[in-house]
Order: C-alpha cells, then sequence, then structure tokens
C-alpha cells in the first residue's frame, strides 16, 4: 500500500495541475480523509499552497468549510490533510443542472 506521511493511500480522488488529491486513512483507522500534495515544490507554489492550509486553519470548524487536519512534507513536496467530504463539484451540479446557479450565488452563508 502507499503511503504519504504517516497516511495509508486508499484511491486517487483528482489530479489537476498543481497537484494529487487522494483519499487517505491513519493506520488501524476507518476515518477516511482527504490529501492533497503538490507536484511542484516551487517556491512560489509552496507559499501559495502554505496560505491555503493558513486560511483552512485560521477558519477553523465550519459547516460550510473542509476542516483542516495537518500539513506535512514528503520527500520534498508539502501535502495538507483535511476533512474528506463526498459528492461532486459545484460546476459538475451546475452542469447537470442539479442547481441554478443564482440560487447557489444567493444562498447565505448559513445554508
Amino acid at each position: 500500500m502507499k503511503r504519504i506521511g504517516r497516511y495509508d493511500v486508499v484511491s486517487t480522488l483528482g489530479e489537476g495541475g498543481m497537484g494529487t488529491v487522494y483519499e487517505v486513512t491513519l493506520p488501524g483507522g476507518t476515518e477516511r480523509l482527504a490529501l492533497k500534495v503538490l507536484k511542484d515544490a516551487a517556491p512560489e507554489v509552496v507559499e501559495r499552497f502554505g496560505r491555503e492550509a493558513a486560511i483552512l486553519q485560521f477558519l477553523g470548524r465550519h459547516d460550510h468549510v473542509v476542516g483542516f487536519r495537518e500539513l506535512g512534507e514528503e520527500r520534498g513536496r508539502p501535502y495538507l490533510v483535511m476533512e474528506l467530504v463526498r459528492g461532486g463539484t459545484l460546476a459538475s451540479l451546475l452542469k447537470e443542472g442539479r442547481a441554478d446557479s443564482a440560487r447557489v450565488i444567493a444562498l447565505p452563508s448559513g445554508q
């Protein structure tokens, strides 16, 4: 089984220009988490990634924000561990007609 830091990789959830997101778990654990690891360790990319982690940490627990767990590094590449949120992307919901864009834009923070 592939391992990143102290996490066992269960599957690959997605891949983009900046990095790859994996579904992970701690050894012996049952909670599934999301782990994003950078492809590029260029200073400006790492700095932006660090800001993302700091913002998640600062926001804390909120119904509309993915929960921060840990920022780490594996073989010189930073990774960010967050709670795993099941479901599609907002873009896919809009494309499928399952969410009206005007309604989504108008949603108050409590919904």
